[in-house]
């Protein structure tokens, strides 16, 4: 039992730090992106509050940095 115990948390954790560098959708969370990327972070995602503008936009800080800003 505390082997499978162990595993579920392993798995939990990686979990939870494999979300930790997902995509940020909105201006209000590019404060958890580096300091030098949050200018180009809302540039990116400010685009998501355009009534009528379809589809959206993801700010990718792990990208190549001329591939940061992806359409959804």
């Amino acid at each position: 039992m505390p082997r499978t115990k162990t595993l579920f948390l392993v798995a939990a954790a990686a979990g939870l730090f494999g979300c930790a560098h997902a995509g940020v959708k909105k201006v209000s969370d590019c404060g958890e992106v580096p300091v030098e990327q949050r200018l180009q972070c809302a540039a990116c995602t400010v685009q998501n509050d355009v009534p009528g503008a379809g589809s959206g936009y993801e700010y990718r800080p792990d990208n190549d940095p001329s591939n940061r800003c992806v359409k959804l």
